[in-house]
């Protein structure tokens, strides 16, 4: 009865579950086509995306190139502007060495001719014709202005005075171009000389200002020459630059000639941009990004080496921008027309797509439910295809499974039975097994017990033995060190003996020496009694001299004074000779003294020769008494190898005993683990033929769902 509300409860469950299936389906096959509509759109909208990335990065990257291209097309076009003015402004300067190496002109201005009048004129003629052929010669130099502190001023225009060299040696220009401390130097204006000759700062552009030097070094005049305002107009006018940009040349004096004609204010004087120039000192060129009136411009510069000029140029930005805006509009139609395309293409394909999934998940939605007999057929030739012929096949597969397993599961069903009464006595007969294993190991547990115990008995004895051995043995050694000590003790008192009777004789000899020694001082003693008696003669006879000497008067004076020194050396023996008895006193007290103490120390000696000879008694009786002790212990020792050599049998032994012991547990725990995983696999065993009877019954009524035939 239980078994038959099994069967029916797992029969609801799986028509639910066939049900839920069959709804998931539909929910895919209603919606399945928006969700492949919207993926598909977006993998092709992300290649649309990769091309907008290309547009902008291919926009970005031909803009910058673009630009940076014209930055340094026109910086180069500049450099070039200011190479041929450096090079205009070169000649220039060489005229004007030309000038200053000309001898007739320094001779003229120097007075050399002053004292000739008719060949100062024909020199001055001379030099304003050389001037007027080789320095107005091109179109560069626009006026020659030449005067010294003598002589006629050579000028193209206007006309000279005499105090022409005074008053602009002190005039504005002058003093300028004296503190210079230069030979020579450029200027962008000479107001005294405008002045002087009637023109204005716009009939030249700059003036090249040199000094005219006589034969001693000295300065004796001015060359001035005017650069043609022409030559730079022209020269800024082909510059190739956009109508939108802004050149001029500027001097550091604060003078700017601008490339176009305009009534504008300076371009670059008194501006930032160009104060920073200045102010830093820059000599090179460049370009940076700046404001002007609230617009963004590139201002170009270069420097202009022969006059410490700048050549500088503005440009708007947004000018060069404005090149990039036809990469842009292509880049935008470009992107534009790839997005159109991969979102058509990605509509028609998900459009295919979707119906193939229609036809092929109905066919899969009756097969879900036990319908069998439906079959797929498309006419694509892609993949979709090959999908549905593994379908088809798929299906007819399933078909031949559910025949046979309905003709297998009605023989498994008929053999459960069997096995399941099998499996019955199988697993009592595995349960009285174990219970006699578990009998029989408890019993060898109990022997391996009690032979462990005897083994630790063992054990413990042996380490005893063991103790005993390397005591017995440290005795032994401890014997035959004293044995060699004593051996060691015995030849330093034999050696001390010999040393001791030598010692005494040494002594002996030492007092007859000093008695010797006592003998010569008595022997000294009698002669410094003679040297005394002589001493005491020779004073006599000193005396009796004296007394002579004085007798004989002044003869004698001499031998007056050999007595006195004879006088003085018998004192002074006599003196000497006392010292010397005093001296041999004490030499014989402490002679004395010195045998009595040599006499002490024999005795001394004779008593240690006493003590040493009993020293030697005792060593002696040491000696066997060892000999005696080491006999007994190689005896003991012996006793205790024949204890080890029978314990160490026994030990083998029980060793044996406890490893056949051990063996026996380890090979009933193994089979008692044999039979307990015989006995666990015949209750699965059991068990399984239950669960393979429930899932033949419910296979039964599952395969009794599908429908196979037509």
């Amino acid at each position: 009865m239980e078994r038959r509300d099994t069967m029916k409860k797992r029969k609801h469950d799986l028509n639910i579950n066939i049900k839920s299936k069959t709804n998931i389906h539909g929910l895919i096959n209603t919606s399945g086509s928006l969700k492949i509509w919207t993926k598909l759109i977006g993998v092709f909208l992300i290649p649309v995306g990769f091309i907008i990335l290309l547009g902008v990065i291919s926009f970005t990257k031909a803009s910058d190139a673009l630009i940076s291209s014209y930055k340094n097309s026109t910086l180069s076009n500049l450099n070039n502007i200011a190479n041929y003015l450096d090079l205009g402004f070169g000649m220039v300067s060489d005229k004007s060495t030309l000038l200053n190496t000309n001898s007739t002109l320094k001779n003229y201005y120097s007075g050399n001719y002053k004292d000739n009048p008719v060949e100062e004129m024909k020199k001055f003629k001379e030099i304003q014709e050389f001037a007027y052929a080789n320095i107005l010669s091109d179109n560069i130099i626009k006026n020659i202005y030449i005067f010294g502190r003598h002589g006629n001023a050579i000028l193209t225009k206007g006309s000279s005075t005499a105090s022409l060299y005074d008053e602009f040696s002190q005039s504005e220009e002058g003093v300028y171009f004296q503190n210079h401390g230069e030979n020579k130097m450029w200027i962008g204006r000479h107001p005294y000389l405008d002045a002087a000759v009637d023109i204005t700062a716009q009939d030249y552009s700059i003036s090249l200002i040199s000094y005219i030097y006589n034969n001693h070094s000295e300065k004796v005049g001015y060359i001035l020459l005017d650069v043609s305002m022409d030559f730079v107009h022209d020269t800024l006018s082909d510059s190739g630059l956009p109508d939108e940009s802004k050149i001029a040349f500027l001097m550091k004096d604060g003078k700017e000639i601008r490339g176009y004609a305009s009534s504008e204010d300076d371009y670059f004087i008194g501006k930032e941009y160009y104060n920073a120039l200045l102010s830093n000192n820059i000599k090179d060129s460049n370009y940076e990004l700046v404001d002007v009136n609230g617009s963004k411009y590139l201002f170009f510069y270069s420097y202009v080496k022969q006059c410490d000029g700048y050549l500088c140029a503005l440009l708007p930005q947004a000018y060069i921008t404005k090149q990039a805006d036809s990469v842009k509009i292509l880049t935008v139609i470009i992107v534009i027309i790839a997005s159109i395309i991969a979102i058509v293409f990605g509509m028609l394909i998900s459009y295919g797509i979707s119906n193939t999934i229609n036809n092929i998940n109905s066919v899969l939605v009756r097969a879900s439910s036990g319908d069998l007999t439906r079959h797929i057929s498309i006419k694509r030739r892609d993949e979709f295809h090959l999908l549905a012929d593994g379908i088809n096949k798929l299906i007819f597969s399933l078909k031949e499974l559910i025949n046979d397993m309905a003709r297998v599961s009605k023989t498994v069903l008929s053999s459960a039975g069997e096995v399941s009464e099998n499996s019955s006595i199988l697993l009592q007969t595995s349960q009285s097994i174990n219970s006699v294993v578990d009998e029989v190991i408890q019993g060898v547990r109990s022997q391996s017990e009690g032979t462990e115990s005897t083994l630790v008995e063992m054990s413990n004895l042996s380490e005893q033995l063991e103790k005993l051995f390397e005591n017995t043995s440290l005795i032994g050694k401890s014997a035959d060190d004293n044995k060699e000590i004593t051996k060691k003790g015995m030849a330093i008192i034999d050696e001390l003996e010999l040393k001791t009777k030598k010692s005494s004789e040494i002594i002996m000899s030492v007092i007859n020496n000093i008695e010797n020694l006592e003998q010569k001082s008595k022997a000294i003693s009698d002669i410094v009694k003679s040297i005394n008696e002589i001493s005491e003669q020779t004073n006599l006879l000193s005396l009796n001299a004296s007394i002579e000497a004085a007798r004989a008067g002044l003869e004698g004076m001499g031998f007056q004074v050999v007595a006195n020194e004879i006088k003085k050396l018998a004192e002074k023996t006599s003196s000497e000779a006392e010292n010397i008895g005093k001296i041999i006193t004490q030499i014989q007290n402490q002679t004395q003294i010195t045998v009595n103490a040599a006499k002490e120390a024999q005795e001394e000696e004779a008593l240690r020769e006493a003590a040493l000879k009993r020293a030697i008694n005792v060593f002696s009786d040491i000696d066997n008494n060892v000999e005696m002790l080491t006999s007994n212990l190689n005896g003991i020792m012996t006793s205790i190898n024949t204890i080890e050599i029978a314990k160490d049998d026994t030990l083998a032994a029980i060793e044996e005993i406890t490893a056949i012991s051990e063996q026996t547990t380890a090979a009933m725990d193994q089979f008692r683990d044999t039979v307990m995983e015989q006995l666990k696999a015949v209750e699965a065993l059991n068990k399984a033929v239950e669960e393979l009877s429930h899932d033949s019954d419910l296979l039964e009524e599952k395969i009794s769902i599908f429908k196979t035939d037509n």
